[in-house]
């Protein structure tokens, strides 16, 4: 019988959560006033939009060269680190004043996210939970937050006439925020695992079982699509919406708050569940609810259908990223830190792929670059299908 989580596990990985929070608004907030900015900037909003191609870019490689740097740091002096970092460039996007520097910026702010997204995924995976998969999509629940009130908070300070680039200065809030929770708390915290420097295992002996490996090499190219998929529809959609829908930019904010609430109450869900079915099959039906809330959504101009196709769309994707990390984890479990950093770096490849093919498709057609999102969480089913049939001939499932 597994053993009951203390609830003080869970309380001590406040940082970390509030780590995912951070990752989520930082990236988010500028999504629902992407054509306020472009104004107040006097560029093309498509162009504008590459400002996430930039972050995400730099979140991968973060997300990729994470667990290099533990090699020699320890993984609390590496987030302190990074977070003071964050300060530093939170400041400079306050101050800056063209698209160049915009954008130098975001890549920046990518990279230092996607560094501490790792750390922070690797602490949780360590933890003395014992229900890996419960305490990670808990954490994750932390991402939809800090997703929905980021472009509320930049809807807010638009409407309000005051300058948009105040947004940082509430961002730089919550960065001293999760910084002082790290110093006075996960400082004194022992955890189970490799907390210190990373385990010097050799590559071979991570890929050392060939069912094993075709299962996360599987993984790793549906976080490529659900990356894509994610960023195409929380990035894009307000723009889309206030475009083709000629949605005002409340409405339109609304229209993606309901997202990531729908994202924040799947993963609500799903952590109540987790460990009761099967990832594979539970993976599978959220890609189903999430193709359908996508194709409900780009094809269908009614208000109410819209706001109905989102949140499914949002409760479809809401359990990949948490269940397919964990899954990977448990898979390569001699290599914990590099499946992590992986996952991670994929779905950030993949998310950087979305804003670029929409910047050439979207002087074309709206409805066009838009719709890449339903080819996307289309290959995310066909993967999960294969997932499923390749598991059960290797009893992986």
């Amino acid at each position: 019988m597994q053993e009951k989580d203390n609830f003080k596990d869970y309380i001590s990985e406040v940082p970390n959560f509030l780590s995912i929070f951070q990752c989520s608004f930082f990236t988010f907030s500028l999504s629902s006033i992407l054509l306020d900015v472009s104004k107040f900037m006097n560029i093309n909003v498509g162009t504008l939009n590459l400002v996430f191609t930039f972050n995400i870019i730099g979140n991968f490689i973060g997300n990729i060269t994470s667990p290099v740097l533990n090699k020699k740091i320890k993984r609390i002096n590496l987030i302190i680190f990074f977070y003071v970092l964050l300060i530093a460039v939170t400041i400079g996007l306050f101050l800056c004043n063209s698209l160049n520097l915009l954008c130098v910026f975001y890549f920046f702010a990518g990279y230092i996210v996607g560094t501490i997204w790792v750390q922070a995924n690797g602490y949780m995976q360590e933890s003395s939970a014992t229900n890996k998969e419960k305490l990670t999509t808990i954490g994750y629940i932390f991402f939809p937050v800090g997703a929905l009130m980021g472009p509320l908070v930049a809807v807010n300070i638009v409407k309000n006439d005051i300058n948009w680039k105040y947004l940082y200065i509430i961002i730089l809030f919550f960065v001293v925020l999760t910084l002082v929770l790290y110093i006075f708390i996960t400082r004194k915290k022992e955890y189970t695992a490799y907390s210190g420097k990373n385990e010097n295992i050799r590559f071979k002996d991570i890929f050392e079982n060939k069912s094993k490996n075709i299962a996360f090499i599987l993984l790793i190219i549906l976080m490529l699509f659900f990356g894509a998929t994610e960023v195409s529809v929380s990035t894009w959609s307000p723009t889309f919406l206030r475009v083709t829908r000629s949605f005002l930019i409340t409405k339109a904010g609304w229209a993606i708050s309901t997202y990531w609430l729908a994202v924040g109450a799947g993963r609500l869900i799903i952590s109540t569940i987790s460990g009761k079915l099967k990832t594979d099959y539970l993976l599978l039906v959220l890609s189903l609810v999430s193709f359908i809330g996508i194709v409900l959504f780009v094809l269908v101009p009614s208000s109410i259908v819209i706001f109905i196709a989102i949140a499914l769309t949002g409760i479809g994707l809401s359990g990949i990223q948490p269940l397919a990390t964990t899954k990977g984890s448990s898979i390569l479990n001699k290599g914990i830190g590099f499946a992590i950093s992986m996952l991670s770096a994929t779905a950030a490849l993949g998310g950087s792929i979305g804003p670029y093919i929409i910047k050439y498709i979207s002087v074309k057609s709206m409805i066009l670059s838009m719709s890449i999102a339903i080819i996307f969480s289309l290959a995310i089913i066909i993967i999960l299908f294969i997932n499923i049939v390749i598991n059960k001939n290797n009893n992986l499932t």
